[in-house]
């Protein structure tokens, strides 16, 4: 009986993820990073650091990780998934990071990934599952992506673990046109720190 807890609290996961992605993809509420959020404060501090040569900026927040993106995306919240931290240039451009330091030990990189792999060739809105093995931020990484035809946009998630073993979900989202933009940042930029 013992056994099947961690079985579950993937599955649970995965659900979550691709449940929070759906949702998430192409569409939801932006907010500039000056407004307020009737969420409650997360306790881990988001940072953002403005270079004006290059008119980007370098954000996130420490335990989740960090992107350097252009200076006129924003801070987006999507309201069905509070513990990401998202930045979109508009409404189907997104770049999120999660991760799930709370299930540390519970849950592997490789079983999250595959567990994200099922849900979304499950999803009847998804076409073209596919996934791989590839390397961000200097650690080995399971990569799914997918397309969603119904909201004309492409999901491309990275699931890998830290040097701690904690677990991190970053995903890159966007149409045809813009979701290479979107993954190009998460390739070259993403981090676990500032």
């Amino acid at each position: 009986m013992e056994k099947s807890r961690p079985v579950f609290l993937y599955a649970v996961i995965a659900v979550l993820c691709a449940v929070a992605l759906l949702l998430a993809s192409c569409g939801g509420t932006q907010k500039s990073s000056t407004s307020q959020s009737s969420q409650a404060p997360k306790t881990e501090q988001k940072t953002t650091t403005q270079d004006s040569s290059s008119d980007t900026q370098r954000v996130g927040e420490d335990g989740v990780g960090y992107v350097t993106i252009p200076s006129n995306w924003v801070e987006y919240q999507d309201v069905d998934n509070p513990d990401a931290t998202q930045y979109c240039a508009d409404d189907k451009t997104i770049v999120t990071m999660q991760s799930y330091a709370e299930h540390k030990g519970e849950i592997t990189a490789k079983d999250a990934a595959s567990n994200l792999y099922a849900n979304m060739s499950d999803d009847s809105a998804v076409e073209d599952v596919e996934g791989a093995k590839v390397t961000l931020a200097g650690q080995n990484a399971y990569q799914v992506y997918g397309y969603y035809p119904d909201d004309d946009c492409f999901l491309v998630a990275w699931v890998l673990e830290d040097s701690d073993g904690v677990v991190h979900y970053v995903s890159a989202e966007g149409t045809r046109d813009t979701v290479t933009d979107a993954v190009d940042i998460v390739e070259k930029t993403y981090g676990f720190t500032k």
